[in-house]
């Protein structure tokens, strides 16, 4: 190829890029297989990226349509080409197809796992909240001020500063009126690292104690009842 530069007076990457452009296989190597689409069979040119397998848009259709075609001609568990319900993606598109048979055994099992994975579920909660029970009593006597004076949170985390919906983060829980208000990250990331609360975060509401609480509206009885 040096040889070939010289005598024409170009550059050897010269010499390189008209034999790639007039190469059949687009590469100075001609002992590279052949890479075909497999829709139509034209050959590639190795200039396209190596995980290309159709040569055009077209050609991908094409063998997308055939491909959902075929999915949907028969039951793609049981090979039933009788009482099939097509199986759509988010965009409505079918792409697949069973019987209803296999569909109706396919939703059974899928309740009784949805079913089993729920008992886990519930089991594992279970554990945790005795395991804190401690904890937990406290979070349900703060929601009740929550509830009762209308305690509302800031707009904003004070970990990340973002408008999320926000936790009450208990630093010491025999103080159950002293939070922090942070996100479910950031109260993830305090408790997973062990980080420590400033003071200027934490929000004291322990003067809703001296509060005397609204009397409810009792029902009337009848005399001599």
């Amino acid at each position: 190829m040096e040889e070939i530069a010289e005598i024409i007076g170009v550059t050897r990457e010269r010499i390189r890029q008209i034999i790639c452009k007039h190469s059949p296989t687009g590469s100075t190597s001609l002992n590279k297989p052949k890479r075909t689409c497999i829709e139509c069979g034209s050959i590639m040119s190795y200039r396209r990226n190596r995980s290309y397998i159709y040569c055009s848009a077209e050609c991908r259709d094409k063998n997308t349509t055939r491909r959902r075609l075929e999915a949907l001609a028969s039951c793609q568990e049981c090979g039933s080409t009788k009482n099939l319900v097509p199986r759509r993606n988010q965009k409505g598109i079918a792409y697949r197809a069973v019987c209803t048979a296999c569909n109706t055994a396919r939703s059974k099992r899928y309740r009784q796992s949805s079913l089993r994975n729920k008992k886990i579920i519930r089991a594992i909660a279970k554990r945790s909240s005795e395991k804190n029970k401690d904890k937990r009593n406290i979070a349900i006597r703060f929601n009740y001020y929550r509830r009762t004076y209308g305690i509302v949170p800031p707009e904003k985390c004070t970990g990340c500063g973002e408008a999320k919906k926000l936790l009450a983060h208990h630093v010491d829980y025999s103080k159950e009126l002293l939070v922090c208000w942070v996100c479910s990250l950031c109260h993830r990331k305090i408790h997973d690292k062990g980080i420590t609360v400033p003071v200027e975060y934490l929000t004291d509401y322990s003067y809703l104690r001296r509060r005397t609480l609204p009397l409810r509206s009792r029902p009337k009885t009848q005399e001599g009842v």
